[in-house]
């Protein structure tokens, strides 16, 4: 994946997320999606702070967003390398700095997303 495909992935995929009517984002998750987060440790605690699949993502992502009506991805930095992308950003309400690590597969889908709520 070049440069550009990267950059291109991260801006749509905070674009269609702060865009909560989008019928878009869903497409950027593949169907064996693993979520890991500091977050649902917080909101599931018996998850273990994992979820996993498509459809389990998207319906955590959706209540999340139904709590915290605001939320929002403000990207503050990023690099990408072999197909990962290590993300710097905020995500008021919810937490002053987000740092994650997105793996996408070949068809540049996220097919592993681990965040931390700092």
């Amino acid at each position: 994946m070049t440069l550009i495909q990267e950059q291109l992935i991260v801006e749509q995929f905070v674009q269609y997320w702060n865009n909560p009517t989008s019928t878009d984002y869903p497409a950027f998750y593949d169907e064996d999606v693993v979520l890991v987060s500091s977050l649902i440790n917080r909101t599931l605690l018996d998850s273990n702070g994992r979820l996993f699949g498509k459809e389990t993502v998207l319906n955590y992502w959706d209540a999340i967003r139904k709590k915290y009506p605001s939320f929002k991805i403000n990207l503050l930095n990023y690099y990408s390398s072999n197909n990962e992308i290590i993300i710097h950003c905020s995500m008021p309400p919810l937490s002053d700095k987000v740092l994650g690590l997105i793996s996408l597969n070949r068809s540049n889908k996220i097919v592993s997303m681990k965040l931390s709520h700092v």
